[in-house]
């Protein structure tokens, strides 16, 4: 289960790093925060719950989806990116675990994300100007 904590701080440090480089205003840099761990946490009690994805494998594709999801949402210029790191997940985590579970846990992870986007992320406009 230590890479599940891994692959949390890892999404934090892209949310960091998206901040950096856009430099939205305080309270909405903190905000981004917020939603990245909110999602986090829906993905990874989606997981646990689901037999399909109960497995360090699914909990960790889980996490990693809807993180990469929800920081997409908020950071439309960094999609590009942010794809690309949740692809450099996947490809380190294959060959390890279930893939049936890592699957599982990618679609509740993305689950997870619509819930927290559904009441939490402002348009684009709002947050950040895309580019």
């Amino acid at each position: 289960m230590k890479r599940i904590g891994y692959g949390v701080q890892f999404w934090r440090c892209v949310a960091r790093a998206a901040i950096l480089r856009r430099k939205p205003k305080h309270l909405e840099a903190l905000r981004a925060i917020a939603y990245l761990c909110l999602a986090q946490h829906e993905a990874a009690r989606a997981a646990l719950a689901d037999d399909g994805a109960r497995s360090e494998a699914g909990i960790s594709a889980a996490i990693a989806r809807a993180s990469a999801e929800t920081l997409a949402g908020l950071f439309p210029a960094e999609t590009t990116v942010i794809r690309a790191m949740l692809g450099a997940t996947r490809d380190t985590s294959s060959g390890t675990g279930d893939p049936d579970a890592a699957l599982r846990g990618e679609a509740l992870g993305a689950q997870a994300a619509s819930r927290t986007s559904d009441f939490a992320l402002p348009q684009p406009s709002e947050f950040v100007e895309a580019e």
